[in-house]
């Protein structure tokens, strides 16, 4: 360990990077660097973004970090087993575009985990339409359909992750909701999304 900083507990993380970057390379001054490859920023989720980003390729550093944005398709190329144990298995498929290297990664275990959580999810997310549903049926239950349009939106916020793959469509007359039915629209992009597939990307083009 060369430093560490501990900021004020209501801080942005993001927004510490530049500090902890400008003691870096203080520090780095007063060292020698011999492999005559720039340092490599190492980041986990929680600190990345495209203005940070930005910011390390600006003071002449490299990255490896995870990318936040989730893996819905996966691209053509040769898989690779990377790393494997006696739970898990992982692959992956390395793109590369200008200026940057993606690696798409499969991990066996924690597809297995995902799977579960998608498939619990699923089925609280599908109770809750039906128990909607079955209330258009019932005297005194709510039919508005403004009404049930404004909690089909609450579920769908409840269940995110999900519900995204959805789409639900309400059969109305007069304003008065007569059905609700829903259908997985992206049944192939929904397996992607729990599949314990995840992304890194660096600048490192010679990795």
């Amino acid at each position: 360990v060369k430093s560490s900083k501990v900021f004020p507990g209501n801080v942005s993380e993001p927004s510490t990077l530049n500090e902890i970057l400008e003691d870096f390379l203080i520090n780095r001054e007063k060292s020698i660097c011999l492999s005559g490859i720039n340092p490599t920023v190492v980041m986990d989720a929680g600190i990345v973004s495209e203005k940070n980003l930005d910011l390390i390729k600006s003071k002449g550093l490299e990255y490896i970090c995870v990318d936040i944005r989730r893996v819905l398709e996966v691209p053509a190329g040769k898989e690779v087993v990377v790393n494997e144990s006696k739970t898990s298995v992982v692959k992956a498929i390395r793109v590369e575009t200008s200026g940057e290297v993606y690696l798409y990664c499969q991990s066996s275990g924690r597809g297995k985990k995902e799977a579960s959580i998608k498939n619990r999810l699923q089925l609280k997310f599908e109770e809750e339409l039906r128990k909607l549903k079955n209330n258009l049926c019932k005297k005194g239950c709510m039919k508005s359909y403004p009404k049930v349009l404004e909690r089909i939106g609450k579920i769908k916020e409840r269940y995110s992750s999900v519900s995204q793959f959805y789409e639900i469509k309400v059969k109305e007359v007069d304003g008065i909701s007569k059905d609700i039915l829903w259908e997985i629209k992206s049944p192939a992009k929904l397996e992607v999304r729990f599949s314990g597939r995840y992304k890194l990307r660096t600048s490192r083009g010679d990795l």
